[in-house]
């Protein structure tokens, strides 16, 4: 009895020792599994607090520009509202100058009218455009506010629940892991507290989106009527001119009369100038033929000899030379200013022929 109590001591000893050793080798395989775990999380919660702060950035940029552009529809929207104002005054008094009681209306005072009108005009369509596109902004604007403050609340509660998860995992841990969890603890706090930030920012924002949309909404409602009125202004301001004779296109056509006016004279000045020329030329050459016919009396000599003299094949040769250089002139494009060969031509003709009528006396 002895001797079998003690072999069952023996084996009792050795499946406390199996036991011992298997719980050892399970306990080791699974630290390895957990430091694994452990590290890809940390991991993990690192790019999603560096894509929180990002985000968080462009929802607090695009709450910004948000807000401006709502200040700049709200702007534009006043000044649209004064342009409509006195383009509408203005129109309001032409409606008065075309009542029958108002007849005396200057033609002056009609082109003052429709300067101002037109600057009106001018402005009102400026501002209105500036709404419109100012409307745009602000809708374009609240709807990437609305886009980041979604992912801002995404990466929030992802960033919190990692946070939250890495915090309460130190009794779960091995030594390495344990080591791991001290040197990222305060950045894994900060990044929990960032998203709580990031919660209540989201939070605060988002109710303001809704109005900013709505209030675009109604100056955009309210511009298109200003433009109706716009429209309508228009057509009482042309009736207006029509009434007393000003039609829009009469500036125009009265540039272009002007315009026509002053070709004219200025066509009738340059043939005025050429005619004056050739009449001058005609002139010159009058006295030539007459002191030629008196001088140039034929002489026995020069009867005997060949027949013609040297004078007469002079003007023969000169006379061509001079027409062909009249012509030239004559052909050249006319302007309001006198040319310098037309000027200096009859002189240079005179010059020639006394030339010709002193060497006639030489010989």
């Amino acid at each position: 009895m002895t001797t079998m109590f003690v072999q069952l001591r023996r084996v009792v000893y050795l499946l406390v020792l199996l036991q011992c050793c298997a719980c050892v080798a399970y306990a080791q395989s699974g630290s390895t599994v957990n430091d694994h775990y452990f590290k890809q999380k940390v991991e993990d919660f690192k790019l999603m607090y560096s894509a929180l702060k990002n985000s968080i950035s462009n929802a607090e940029e695009s709450s910004m520009a948000m807000d401006k552009e709502f200040v700049a529809c709200d702007v534009y929207s006043s000044h649209a509202l004064n342009a409509v104002y006195q383009l509408k005054s203005l129109t309001e008094g032409a409606e008065a100058e075309m009542s029958p009681i108002n007849t005396s209306t200057r033609p002056e005072e009609m082109k003052e009218q429709r300067k101002k009108f037109e600057t009106a005009l001018q402005e009102a369509k400026d501002d209105l455009s500036n709404v419109t596109l100012a409307v745009n902004k602000t809708r374009e604007a609240a709807e990437e506010v609305n886009k980041a403050l979604n992912e801002v609340e995404r990466l929030a509660e992802t960033v919190i629940s990692y946070a939250e998860e890495i915090l309460d995992s130190p009794p779960k841990l091995s030594r390495s892991s344990y080591q791991i969890f001290l040197g990222v603890e305060e950045l894994v706090r900060a990044g929990k507290r960032e998203g709580e930030y990031a919660q209540s920012f989201a939070t605060e924002i988002k109710p303001k989106v809704q109005p900013a949309l709505d209030a675009a909404k109604k100056v955009e409602e309210q511009a298109e009527s200003l433009k109706v009125e716009v429209e309508l202004a228009v057509r009482t301001f042309n009736e207006y001119l029509e009434k007393h004779g000003l039609n829009p296109e009469e500036e125009t056509t009265d540039s272009q009369q002007n315009t026509s006016e002053n070709e004219v004279p200025e066509k009738e000045g340059a043939d005025e100038i050429i005619t004056g020329n050739e009449n001058g030329e005609g002139n010159v050459q009058t006295p030539e033929e007459n002191e030629g016919s008196q001088n140039n009396t034929p002489k026995p000599s020069d009867s005997s000899s060949s027949g013609t003299s040297p004078s007469q094949e002079e003007e023969t040769t000169n006379s061509p030379s001079s027409s062909d250089s009249t012509y030239l002139d004559n052909t050249r494009p006319s302007d309001s200013s006198s040319s310098p060969a037309l000027v200096h031509s009859p002189l240079l003709l005179l010059l020639v022929s006394m030339c010709v009528l002193g060497c006639t006396a030489v010989f």
